[in-house]
């Protein structure tokens, strides 16, 4: 059984990332007086949303069934994940840890929708000055993470899905940040890449050598 014990790992973190998330929902209606983004205010997330909050709901659940029937579902998934489920179990209680300091330095910035009505501050210090969507970044891996460890379709199906609406959503808000921060958002944009830490890797490297 220990060898399902990263399954159980993985739906816990999940199951906790989303918890965070309707905490943090909450937080704001009572504090700021609105639903931080819950409720879309654009034809694109309205629409989105629609396929999105499902689908997290499968997100959510589909590891525990996973884990409760384990012997079916994941019996024959192979000796290559079976070798991958611890790494990729630690891999996203990691990046469910850093995805709280991400919230924690957006603070009353963070929101889950565009809010075309909501004055927000364009954030570029800490995980942000180094990819400028670090929360989706992570949520991609904590995904990815869920995929190996659960390697059957009905979950790469729901990951498919998650990746798709995280591109949707990442393209969205950059429209969005453009028009409304204008030529700082553009500067910010050339000094670091959407997802992949790989400007500010090759800037570090840079630094090192001129040093």
């Amino acid at each position: 059984m220990d060898s399902l014990l990263p399954v159980a790992l993985v739906a816990a973190t999940v199951s906790a990332y989303w918890l965070c998330v309707f905490v943090m929902v909450g937080r704001s209606w009572l504090r700021f007086r609105g639903p931080a983004g819950a409720l879309p205010k654009t034809r694109l997330e309205r629409r989105m949303w629609i396929v999105w909050l499902p689908n997290t709901a499968a997100w959510v659940a589909y590891p525990w069934f996973a884990w409760n029937r384990a012997e079916t579902w994941l019996g024959n998934a192979g000796w290559l994940f079976d070798q991958l489920r611890w790494p990729a179990a630690l891999v996203a209680i990691a990046a469910f840890a850093l995805t709280s300091h991400c919230w924690l330095s957006m603070g009353s910035n963070w929101t889950m929708a565009v809010n075309p009505k909501k004055k927000t501050t364009l954030i570029t210090h800490g995980p942000f000055a180094v990819v400028r969507h670090p929360i989706y970044a992570l949520s991609l891996t904590l995904m990815a993470c869920t995929m190996i460890v659960t390697p059957t379709w009905p979950m790469w199906l729901i990951g498919t899905i998650h990746i798709s609406m995280i591109l949707t959503k990442v393209a969205s808000e950059e429209r969005y940040l453009r028009q409304v921060h204008g030529a700082d958002y553009d500067r910010y944009c050339q000094q670091t890449a959407r997802l992949l830490p790989w400007r500010y890797v090759l800037g570090s490297r840079r630094r090192s050598v001129a040093a």
